[in-house]
């Protein structure tokens, strides 16, 4: 056969397909007719003009080149707004406003904070909120008004001194998906004949018969799978959107079945994390505020408009995570993120999550933890062990605590440094002793407060938070796992 060429140049985003649409350069206009020949452009693609006002450069910037599929993609807020109506929510934000999403809220009752959104008219994107994007490079490539940059910038400097708002610049990517949603489909996981009947109907059944029936499963019937269904449809339709948008300031990207994908602020992570997982089982209550991993769930979550379905007690799910700075390439971000929920379906009977923090230096974090263990109902409340990050997040905040005192995170680092020439593996009796010393006199040490009168509150917090960290220490798997969750903890204390 003779060999076939391929000619085009690949799609800017998918990097798999052939360009089918691009847009000029300034030095692409000087060259005139040879940008397809230089390019590499087959005969059908579309090449644009630079000022092309037809194709707005929030759909495609100059010198990008998309596939069909990808512009397509670019362009769909268009078709989804004449579809849907104004109403409705078409257009999906910038990555930036989602890792802004709590600042912006406080700033939309600010007028000195409206008179700035009104520079750009409706040019605006909250990336302009950040100092660093106020260049003019940054407005060229955005088709702004560079004349407006000086006026942009002491308009932001003095939004920014008079609010004191702080500007985060990572965010997360949630994906959740149930744990052996096949086995339940199929009957593997359904309840044995003991657990179907009342005990009281159970005690008055003949012995032998009882016998007979013990340790069977309860054969799979329509009603079973009809139950699964209902359970997954209140799941994905109602439970996970009003925990995703109403409940935290979320973005749903989609919710199906036992599977969702979710962008979010990390300052709803930890939270909105708890209740995702919780909300699958029932183990939340209908205000969906309540989390309560070791109470009795009934399988139905009482809501004010009445009963929803859950897959029950028995049901788990795992979920993959993923922070990330907001101009790190989305693929890479959900990338990471289904790399995470991988290594949390990797743990021994799952009902597991993962961590992963892309910080813009190139250094990677990753901790894979169970949702909860024995005695995490005393140590953590009964929330979990995403709940204890949350706390000690706060505590190294200065937060949930009595008089703002905490513990500085330089004793995470410590610790890091003592242990990093040790075979890490937990289990060994000599080193999980010297551990859990390590750790009391670390946290001794890092006590941040004015200690004048606090002696028995300093004794009483690094107790209790000895007490919680020898805990994780014991499940961590290891000591590199455990001080990754430290430098998690860090990490999103240090970030607003």
């Amino acid at each position: 056969f003779e060999q076939m060429e391929e000619k085009g140049r690949k799609c800017s985003l998918c990097g798999v397909r052939n360009v089918i649409i691009y847009k000029k350069t300034e030095a692409d206009d000087k060259d005139g007719k040879q940008v397809r020949a230089k390019k590499l452009f087959s005969e059908i693609a579309m090449v644009i003009d630079k000022d092309d006002k037809k194709v707005p450069l929030r759909f495609l910037q100059p010198g990008e080149g998309l596939c069909a599929p990808c512009f397509c993609k670019r362009c769909a807020e268009k078709h989804f707004s004449k579809a849907l109506g104004p109403e409705a929510e078409a257009v999906f934000p910038s990555i930036a406003e989602v890792a802004l999403r709590k600042a912006i809220i406080k700033l939309e009752r600010i007028p000195a904070y409206r008179e700035y959104r009104e520079i750009f008219g409706g040019e605006y994107d909250p990336q302009l909120l950040y100092a660093e994007n106020l260049t003019e490079r940054f407005f060229e490539k955005n088709g702004l008004d560079v004349g407006k940059l000086e006026l942009a910038k002491s308009k932001l400097k003095s939004l920014v001194e008079e609010t004191k708002v702080r500007l985060p610049k990572y965010y997360a990517v949630i994906k959740i998906d149930g744990d052996d949603m096949g086995k339940w489909l199929s009957g593997e996981k359904a309840p044995s004949y003991e657990e179907v009947f009342h005990p009281r109907v159970w005690e008055a059944l003949d012995e032998d018969f009882k016998k007979r029936l013990k340790g069977r499963k309860r054969v799979l019937t329509p009603a079973m799978h009809s139950a699964i269904s209902s359970a997954l449809k209140d799941y994905s339709q109602v439970l996970v959107p009003r925990l995703a948008t109403s409940k935290h300031d979320g973005f749903l990207v989609y919710a199906g079945g036992d599977d969702a994908l979710i962008l979010v602020n990390l300052e709803d992570l930890l939270d909105l994390m708890v209740e995702l997982r919780a909300a699958f089982s029932g183990h939340i209550r209908g205000d969906l505020g309540m989390v309560d991993f070791f109470g009795e769930a009934s399988g139905f979550v009482e809501m004010e408009d009445g009963y929803l379905v859950t897959m029950g007690p028995e049901a788990s799910a795992s979920m993959g995570v993923c922070v990330s700075h907001y101009k790190t390439p989305l693929s890479m971000v959900l990338e990471a993120a289904r790399e995470a929920e991988d290594k949390a379906k990797s743990l021994q009977d799952k009902d597991a999550f993962c961590i992963s923090v892309m910080k813009r230096s190139g250094e990677r974090l990753e901790t894979s933890w169970k949702w909860f263990y024995e005695c995490d109902a005393t140590i953590s409340g009964g929330g979990g062990t995403a709940v204890l990050l949350k706390e000690l997040v706060g505590v190294l905040k200065g937060e949930n605590s009595r008089q703002g005192a905490g513990f500085s995170d330089r004793f995470v680092y410590k610790l890091k440094e003592t242990f990093s020439r040790f075979d890490k593996k937990s289990g060994m009796g000599a080193l999980d002793a010297m551990v859990a010393l390590e750790i009391r006199r670390l946290l001794d040490r890092s006590f941040v407060g004015d200690e004048r009168g606090r002696e028995g509150l300093k004794k009483e917090m690094v107790g209790i938070w000895t007490s919680k960290l020898k805990h994780l220490y014991i499940f961590a798997g290891g000591l590199d796992n455990f001080v990754s969750l430290l430098e998690t903890a860090a990490f999103l204390a240090r970030e607003p």
